[in-house]
């Protein structure tokens, strides 16, 4: 999980900053930011800074309130008050109006079987991924997880986004550690955020188009450094030195897909 986290917090540099981001590994991409500082759209960083720290101290103050709500409220509310789009701030922008229908993909037997071994990867990554985030945060609340329950949502989940054209579905470990930080606990935590999501889809496009970008990139910085368990890495080097270097060595392994780290840290986490 905590490779996942820094997967999650080079993937924002850009975001938070408005440096051209490029690489396909963590390395690659620090090296890329690291030598364009210069270029740094300092209204951008110090927007994304500010979030940063009222998430950090509402959270620990306020545990109870939706503080990463409130904080991109309070970011999209500034940029709107104090016109910071003339500044160099980015916003989301016109997000497409309604639903999908539900439909059938116009896909022929040829562009089946050329799609049979990527959707087979991708379902290996995705269980994986899936399966590694309910496992952790199971493990924080003395809980235990059915992983053939898992893996049969995963499926139903997939043949839904299918029918709607959507992206492959797997979990996410940002929004997972944003509702485990606001206290959710149920299934019924999922069923509000998707609510919301029809809901803002529907009625708040105009609401959404104004976020700015960095303040959700700050977001999901927030949500990686909540997945890192430093208790963890104590632990371990407390039983051996050697193991310590390898799990911090291993937190800038990844691979040139992004989504390969789920399934080393699932290994990992079974070592």
């Amino acid at each position: 999980m905590a490779g996942i986290a820094v997967i999650m917090v080079s993937g924002q540099l850009g975001k938070i900053t408005r440096v051209q981001v490029d690489g396909s590994s963590i390395v690659a991409e620090v090296r890329s930011f690291t030598a364009q500082l210069g270029e740094v759209q300092v209204p951008t960083a110090v927007l994304a800074g500010s979030l940063l720290v009222f998430l950090f101290v509402a959270g620990r103050a306020m545990p109870r309130l939706p503080v990463p709500l409130i904080g991109v409220l309070l970011a999209t509310a500034t940029t709107a008050v104090f016109s910071l789009v003339d500044k160099g701030i980015r916003t989301i922008g016109t997000i497409p109006a309604g639903l999908q229908s539900p439909a059938l993909a116009g896909v022929s037997a040829a562009d089946l079987a050329a799609l049979l071994l990527p959707a087979i990867g991708v379902e290996v990554v995705g269980y994986s991924d899936n399966v590694l985030t309910a496992r952790s945060f199971a493990d924080r609340h003395g809980d235990r997880i059915d992983a053939n329950a898992e893996l049969l949502a995963l499926g139903g989940s997939n043949i839904a986004a299918g029918l709607l054209h959507g992206f492959p579905v797997s979990s996410s470990a940002s929004r997972t550690s944003i509702g485990d930080a606001l206290g959710s606990r149920t299934q019924l935590h999922s069923l509000v955020a998707f609510a919301a999501v029809v809901l803002t889809l529907l009625f708040g496009r105009s609401v959404l188009a104004a976020f700015p970008a960095a303040a959700l990139g700050a977001l999901v910085i927030y949500a990686a450094v909540r997945l890192v368990e430093i208790a963890e890495f104590r632990r371990i080097a407390r039983f051996r030195h050697s193991e310590l270097a390898l799990a911090v060595a291993g937190q800038s392994q990844a691979g040139p897909s992004r989504r390969t780290g789920a399934g080393r840290a699932d290994r990992a986490s079974r070592t």
